[in-house]
């Protein structure tokens, strides 16, 4: 029976235009070493959707001996910069730096590469650059091609110009609502998220970044033959897979051009949920159960490899805590002391499943305020389209110190994936760690809470919890929090959903073209209109909307009477309530209609607290006009609250 992996997260310095978040799993100390294993991600919302899988396959096979790294690369994940801002030549870069200290620390020459989808495409890019081939490769999900990936995006329409709209503000005085803050992040591009560039499923990407993605191939192969003809894997996962079915042509053929350049390689079919796009936990274990055997049967790596021309490398980095030192490798980046304002710190904290992964923002002086961040499910501590590293980047600019952490079984902290509803516990867990901080002048600075969708509703529900539990919460931010019931559903589609819909030229047209079923042009509208009226609906809400609006479901087990338990629970907290609504956002819609509908929670929000609506925002306020005036407002608000003595 394998020990539990000890889990490390460094900031990586020596790289161009800022440091580099790197994640380890470890072997537990007297596990034999068996060797190094390179994890590279996909991109967009793949990446934070699909992290938890691979971070549980790390544990897995740290468990087993293997030393694993996960490097974000530049303008994604915890890493400096942004999207627009990175080059395909700048993430060539950073994942030959990162396979060079994975050498260096695992004592491995040639470590093994996982890739998951675009991370397929970029880890089979990285094989011809190595100094030594990788032992194995093992691809998960790997389209044929970028341009297999990038252009059904395209072809939704996901790809335009970025615009804004103005705000306005509800209650109390309004707050500022003016040009961004600069990032004070070393190549960050702030939250101003990329201004100028094109836009691909909501993330600002730069054109040049797009074709060159497009142009990777998974059935090129290196030109260099292995020496000793290593094993290849690609893995295809769909809904449905008989036993012994083939893999897909297109991945028979990769594997096949593999097989003439020297390399055992095989394509398999297994039945899998596509993990990298689920909005809820899904069972991976078919996939990471192929993935150990077939990595398992490896030998382990030769401590006599070390000395092999090429690479250069001796293990000096030591595991037993987020804040290491490192003597300068030849190739090989650097874990800092600590990092500049602004730039986040690797924090660990003791949950109630398991350690919490966590990433500390400080900005330059003392803070006038705390801020925890919490992300709802299946999100992590970056956010849809990074919305919580731009909010930490932009609140550090205003004195606010934050703390984002991923809740046990998301992301990169182990435990039982479960709903919002159980979150409770880890938030208390991180709140009294970030209120006791001693990186934060003493803990002096007010508390805040702040989430997203269903993190604002597990936020809220924590109010409570953390009065017991005796920390003081001066103010709590919901972003577009989810307040979902079959009345708030319903009044919510009538009024938002169905009318923009219905002004929609793009719907006329689908209508004259006979594309829109009739019982859908009638039925649906009428459905929810009784569900808005109170009248008593023939099936359940959940899911009946989600594919419309591309709205989360976060829970396919709510809470019985979701609103009035978040009601309740506002309603007990004294200190200052903030609330930021999209304007194009069926989650903000249903938020809206409990506004419009009942005057206890206007009472609420929009007298006792105070409402900044962004006409025309999305869910996750992923243009750069709307983020900037949500960011700002908060920053702002959060400032005003603390005081002139701050």
């Amino acid at each position: 029976m394998s020990l539990p992996p000890r889990l490390l997260a460094e900031r990586l310095t020596g790289f161009a235009q800022g440091p580099r978040w790197a994640q380890w799993a470890l072997p537990a100390a007297g596990t034999a070493a068996r060797g190094g294993v390179l994890m590279v991600q996909s991109f967009l919302d793949e990446q934070p959707l699909g992290r938890r899988v691979l971070s549980a396959m790390a544990r897995r096979l740290a468990g087993d001996g293997w030393t694993v790294l996960m490097a974000d690369l530049f303008g994604t994940g915890d890493s400096a910069g942004d999207h627009a801002d990175a080059s395909l030549d700048q993430w060539r870069d950073d994942l030959d730096r990162a396979c060079a200290l994975l050498r260096a620390r695992a004592r491995d020459p040639a470590p093994v590469l996982i890739g998951a989808r675009l991370g397929a495409l970029l880890a089979t890019d990285l094989v011809g650059r190595l100094p030594v081939p990788p032992r194995a490769v093992v691809l998960w999900n790997p389209p044929a091609s970028g341009a297999a990936l990038i252009d059904p995006l395209r072809r939704l329409g996901r790809l335009g110009a970025v615009g804004g709209a103005g705000a306005t503000v509800a209650g109390g005085e309004a707050g500022a609502t003016g040009g961004v803050r600069a990032s004070p992040v070393d190549g960050g591009g702030g939250p101003g998220r990329g201004s100028g560039a094109g836009r691909l499923a909501g993330y600002p990407v730069a054109p040049a970044l797009i074709e060159a993605l497009r142009a990777l191939r998974l059935d090129r192969a290196p030109a260099a033959t292995p020496a000793v003809g290593a094993p290849w894997l690609a893995v295809q996962g769909q809904r449905v897979a008989e036993p012994g079915q083939p893999a897909p042509a297109a991945l028979q053929a990769a594997a096949q051009a593999w097989q003439a350049a020297g390399w055992q390689a095989q394509a398999r079919l297994v039945a899998q949920e596509p993990w990298w796009a689920a909005m809820q936990a899904v069972d991976t274990t078919a996939l990471q159960d192929l993935t150990a055997a077939f990595i398992g049967a490896l030998p382990a790596a030769s401590e006599s490899a070390l000395e092999q021309p090429g690479t250069g490398q001796t293990g000096c980095l030591q595991a037993g805590s987020s804040r290491t030192g490192c003597a300068q490798h030849a190739g090989a980046p650097a874990a800092s002391e600590a990092p500049p304002p602004g730039e986040p710190a690797p924090m660990v904290i003791a949950g109630a499943q398991g350690p919490l992964m966590g990433a500390l923002t400080l900005p330059a002086a003392s803070p006038v305020a705390r801020l925890l961040v919490v992300p709802g499910q299946p999100q992590t501590r970056v956010g849809s389209h990074r919305l919580f590293v731009d909010l930490a980047r932009g609140l550090a600019g205003a004195g606010i110190a934050s703390l984002r952490v991923d809740i046990g079984g998301w992301g990169d902290s182990p435990g039982e994936a479960g709903p919002f509803e159980a979150a409770v516990p880890d938030i208390v867990a991180a709140a009294r760690s970030l209120a006791a901080s001693q990186q934060l002048d003493g803990g002096s600075a007010p508390l805040w809470l702040c989430g997203l969708c269903d993190g604002a509703s597990a936020a809220a529900l924590a109010l409570p919890a953390l009065q017991a539990a005796g920390i003081p919460v001066a103010g709590v931010a919901l972003i577009n929090p989810w307040v979902r019931s079959e009345a708030s559903l319903g009044a919510a589609m009538v009024r938002g959903y169905y009318a923009r819909r219905i002004l929609a030229p793009e719907f006329w047209r689908r209508l004259l073209r006979g594309e829109v079923p009739v019982r859908h042009l009638v039925g649906d509208p009428l459905r929810h209109l009784a569900a808005g009226l109170g009248l008593r609906g023939r099936r359940s809400s959940a899911g009946a909307t989600a594919s419309a609006m591309r709205s989360p479901s976060p829970s396919a087990t709510p809470i019985a009477d979701l609103p009035a338990a978040l009601l309740a629970a506002l309603r007990r907290h004294r200190g200052a309530l903030l609330t930021v609504l999209s304007g194009a956002d069926l989650t903000a819609d249903e938020t809206e209609a409990l506004i419009r509908g009942q005057s206890a929670w206007r009472q609420r929000l929009e007298v006792q607290g105070r409402v900044l609506r962004v006409p025309g925002a999305d869910h996750s306020l992923s243009e750069p006009a709307h983020w900037a005036q949500a960011v700002d407002w908060l920053a702002a608000q959060i400032a005003e609250c603390a005081g002139p003595s701050r």
